[in-house]
């Protein structure tokens, strides 16, 4: 949700002058790009297993952000193919993975409560891959893009607060668990009523 409405702002205001920048530089490749968000969200968990929330938080942060470089770089220079997104989606649901081990791994206790939040997200990446698949795709993105009220933007918000309060653990983990199946069924609610109508 807050990514589709902060979107154009943030492509006015940073992407599109970051990736004018980028596109002069032949060796910055959108597959690199995604290679290095991948790098970033491995490192989130290694660095607070070390007791570096801070970095941590950087390397997510930095990890989510270059996750919307590649895709403008690659539309920048009409490289957007379905290798691409496949990839991308391969390296958004790696970080987001690591993300949740680093937080069992921060907090031991609360690790029943990851396993949770991971089943969640689970059900969550399988109704948006149906979305993609059974909807025709109606922009220039290669994968149809369905958007809900929770979204990676809001997800990393999540990730970010429990890292730092940790007395609040418990009730961000069952808070994020309810947003993510409520954006699952509802995605699925819609998908469903969008088949029937075509099957009609």
């Amino acid at each position: 949700m807050l990514e589709s409405q902060l979107r154009p702002a943030l492509h006015r205001w940073i992407l599109d002058r970051l990736t004018a920048l980028l596109v002069q530089v032949p060796q910055i490749t959108p597959l690199r790009v995604t290679f290095v968000a991948a790098v970033l969200g491995t490192l989130v968990p290694v660095l607070l297993w070390a007791g570096k929330p801070g970095w941590a938080i950087s390397a997510l942060v930095g990890a989510g952000f270059l996750d919307i470089v590649d895709g403008s770089l690659a539309r920048a220079r009409q490289q957007a193919n379905a290798k691409g997104a496949c990839l991308d989606i391969v390296a958004d649901r790696w970080v987001e993975c690591c993300a949740v081990l680093g937080l069992a791994i921060y907090y031991p206790e609360q690790q029943l409560n990851c396993l949770i939040m991971l089943i969640a997200m689970m059900l969550c990446v399988t109704s948006f891959l149906l979305a993609g698949i059974f909807t025709p795709k109606i922009h220039e993105k290669s994968f149809y893009y369905s958007p809900g009220l929770m979204e990676r933007a809001e997800a990393f918000i999540f990730f970010v607060v429990m890292i730092c309060w940790s007395h609040g653990f418990t009730l961000m983990a069952y808070l994020f668990c309810v947003l993510v199946m409520y954006t699952a069924v509802r995605r699925l609610y819609e998908l469903c009523a969008q088949l029937d109508s075509c099957s009609s």
